[in-house]
């Protein structure tokens, strides 16, 4: 009896691949590419296209490729001198064959057409309309086998004929926009834009180039995204670093952004996408050539803004700040390796005079980046140098942008906060700022379950003497007789957490606002209960409890009341708040829990998930002694 193997598979040997995995295994660098032996010149002059058609002859013996080599006559074109005598012939033979698209001897067609692309060279060039205009139609489908064969076709015919291409430069690039279309599939775009790629860095005249690209595009919105991924792979190396030439060409691409003769907007859209693309595949330790490009081109520009300064540097410098934003962000700032160069590049414009808001907005989002992403490494040092700057622009609007996007900043309250409550002033953009800086280091509690975890987030405002002004004008606002909701509500949000000097002032006057929209909430107003459950929230954060107990019946009567489908979540959210602050359990017995249930049984099956915990609030904290339970029982059952 044979014994059981100690080996098993532990995967399928043939497995099902995607069509878009397919694609991402596609590989048409020809250019890197190692020759095999049947591909070496010959000593006996024998032409690449006979070596070719004898391997094939071997590896391919469908009927369809046994009939071309009968009508091909091989025998005759052994030599170069032989195929560029019947090269019509052989052309002929070709597109024939080629435009009936038998998938079953496509390839070695194409591995035909390329030899012959190789042997011909000048003498081909006139065919090539002829052959990309085939080739383009063998594109029109989902075989990613022949999307790979016409596409490592196509990259032959670009690296056999470019001397010829790059004379014919307009021509050609206008035939290969389709392929760079956004109507066309990415792949299409991809390998179209990998494959033309080695024309475009033989191009001596870049600017000319360039000009071509933009004007051509410029008419064809669609072409932008792809020509995009184009100069793109005409700087993308291998192993994630860039090619050699893109020490000389991204500098062209930035220093383009300011070539009047260039329009910018177009090209700027393009260099999005270019750059999306580097910083996707650039590995960031080898990312020195785009920093060092990028920042060199800053430097110029911040130069000629300080020399003449017109808007039209105004403009260059803040599209090229667009791109150094775009490439900080990405990821949290992984393509930043040397942090200190951007800061002291950003510094250096900041401290410019006369800087325009849309430039100096820029540079504030940059920073913000970089003083919140989890992978850029700043010292203290660094990270107050930058901080300070923006602080010191006299720009009001970019400063509170700063405030309110930064308070996840871990020095946020040691460098910024201070300085924000100094220059505080009590208007609605300040108010709006002060808000969400502070629902976001101390959100409201909205209901009983969480008052418990509330804690205060310290507004000082003692530091510099502004105290009483500042609670004066919050009270300003609590008083007005037309009430204004969004400043109300900011300064709801904001007393909880002042210093208050006379805090018996703002509890009165609370409870008299509260008072009020009790009284108006069984018009059921959402907005009206909305406030009123923030108002009771920041009564109780002032210790005004002994308001809730004397009011508690009414607050039940007038909420219960009130109860309905629509606005049960923001009542039993006020009613948790109350309940959960009451300190004289007396106040809760079993008739008081006996009317609350006839009016929330009904919500037990509510659709809406977010009312369950409402109805179940603070039950910990009722706390009834056995013998007031049984006492109070026996009055409901006499």
């Amino acid at each position: 009896m044979k014994n059981k193997p100690t080996r098993h598979k532990e995967e399928n040997t043939f497995k099902f691949q995607p069509f878009s995995e397919r694609l991402s295994t596609i590989n048409i660098d020809i250019f890197h590419r190692v020759n095999h032996a049947y591909e070496t010149e010959s000593e006996e002059n024998i032409c690449f296209f006979y070596q070719d058609l004898e391997k094939w002859e071997v590896l391919n013996l469908t009927e369809g490729f046994s009939s071309f080599k009968k009508e091909i006559r091989g025998d005759l074109l052994v030599t170069l001198p032989q195929l560029i005598h019947n090269k019509e012939h052989v052309v002929k033979t070709l597109i024939k064959y080629l435009k009936l698209k038998e998938a079953l001897y496509l390839q070695p067609l194409l591995s035909l057409t390329a030899s012959l692309a190789k042997d011909l060279r000048k003498e081909f060039y006139e065919y090539y309309p002829i052959f990309y205009n085939v080739l383009l139609e063998l594109l029109d489908t989902k075989d990613t086998d022949q999307l790979e064969w016409v596409f490592s076709c196509l990259a032959y015919f670009f690296k056999y004929l470019w001397r010829f291409l790059i004379s014919d430069i307009t021509k050609v690039f206008n035939s290969l926009l389709p392929l760079l279309s956004e109507n066309k599939p990415e792949y299409i775009n991809n390998f179209a834009a990998e494959s033309f790629a080695f024309i475009a860095r033989k191009v001596k005249d870049r600017r000319s180039f360039l000009k071509l690209l933009l004007k051509v595009v410029k008419n064809e919105q669609e072409g932008i995204s792809g020509c995009g991924k184009l100069l793109f792979e005409v700087i993308k190396g291998v192993n994630g670093q860039f090619h050699s030439c893109a020490e000389e060409i991204l500098p062209f691409y930035l220093e383009s952004l300011s070539d009047p003769d260039v329009p910018q907007d177009v090209l700027l859209e393009i260099l999005e996408y270019t750059i999306a693309y580097i910083v996707d595949y650039i590995i960031p330790q080898k990312s020195e050539i785009f920093w060092k490009s990028i920042l060199t081109q800053l430097d110029k520009l911040s130069q000629n803004l300080k020399c003449r300064s017109n808007s039209k540097c105004e403009v260059d410098l803040e599209n090229l700040l667009k791109l150094l934003g775009q490439a900080v962000e990405y990821k949290s700032g992984k393509l930043v390796q040397q942090p200190k160069l951007v800061i002291d590049t950003i510094v250096k414009l900041l401290n410019l005079e006369k800087l325009p808001e849309g430039i100096i907005l820029v540079l504030v989002k940059i920073s913000i980046v970089i003083l919140l992403s989890i992978h850029i490494r700043l010292s203290q040092q660094e990270a107050s140098l930058l901080v300070d700057n923006i602080l010191a622009v006299e720009n009001e609007e970019t400063f509170l942008y700063f405030v309110d996007n930064i308070e996840e900043f871990s020095f946020f309250e040691a460098l910024i906060l201070p300085h924000f409550l100094k220059i505080f002033k009590i208007n609605t953009d300040y108010l709006r700022v002060l808000t969400n800086v502070v629902l976001k280091k101390a959100p409201c509690c909205e209901n009983g379950i969480k008052l418990k975890e509330w804690s205060k987030y310290p507004l000082d405002f003692r530091f510099n003497g502004r105290s009483q002004e500042i609670e004066t004008e919050f009270l300003k606002i609590i008083n007005e007789e037309q009430l204004d909701v969004e400043r109300f509500f900011c300064s709801l949000v904001c007393i909880s957490h002042l210093n208050l000097q006379e805090p018996s002032k703002f509890k009165i006057s609370l409870s008299h606002v509260t008072n009020n929209l009790l009284e108006k909430s069984s018009n059921n107003c959402k907005n009206t209960l909305f406030l009123l459950n923030l108002t009771v929230e920041t009564l109780l954060h002032l210790n005004h409890i002994e308001f809730f107990e004397k009011n508690f019946q009414n607050f039940l009567d007038i909420l219960l009341g009130s109860l309905s489908e629509d606005n049960a979540l923001c009542i039993l959210n006020t009613l948790s708040l109350i309940i959960s602050s009451i300190k004289d359990h007396d106040l809760i017995n079993i008739n008081v829990l006996n009317g609350i249930n006839k009016h929330l049984e009904i919500y037990f099956n509510s659709p809406y998930h977010e009312i369950y915990p409402s109805l179940f609030w603070s039950i910990q904290r009722i706390q009834i002694s056995p013998e007031k339970n049984l006492k109070s029982f026996q009055s409901v059952t006499q």
